[in-house]
C-alpha cells in the first residue's frame, strides 16, 4: 500500500488505492484580522439564533428561555465573536447588553 501525497497552497491531495482525495485547507494568517461589524448587525444574528432556538424549544416541547438565559446569550455570544477576532474589545465595553433588565 502506497500514499502519495501532493501539497499545494490551498489544498492537498492524496492518492490512496487508486483513490484520489484532496483535502481543503483554509490557512490562517498571524496577522488580526478585525471585521468591522456593528452591534445592529450582532444583534439581528442574536434575534435570529434565539428564534431557532425557540422553535427547537416548542418542537420538542421544552421550556422557553428566560431573560437571564437570554442576558448570558447575548454575552457569551459577544465573547465568542472577540476571542474570533470579529469585534474589539471596544466594542464590547461599549454595547449595551439589549437583553438586560433592572427591578427597580
Amino acid at each position: 500500500m502506497r500514499v502519495y501525497v501532493h501539497v499545494c497552497d490551498s489544498y492537498i491531495t492524496v492518492h490512496y488505492c487508486n483513490m484520489v482525495l484532496i483535502i481543503t485547507i483554509i490557512l490562517y494568517t498571524s496577522a488580526i484580522f478585525i471585521m468591522n461589524i456593528t452591534k445592529s448587525q450582532v444583534l439581528w444574528q442574536v434575534r435570529y439564533n434565539l428564534k431557532v432556538d425557540r422553535m427547537k424549544r416548542k418542537n420538542i416541547g421544552a421550556k422557553p428561555m428566560s431573560k437571564l438565559d437570554k442576558v448570558f446569550y447575548w454575552s457569551s455570544y459577544t465573547e465568542s465573536l472577540y476571542r474570533d477576532n470579529i469585534i474589539t474589545q471596544s466594542q464590547i465595553d461599549r454595547w449595551s447588553n439589549p437583553y438586560e433588565y433592572r427591578n427597580y
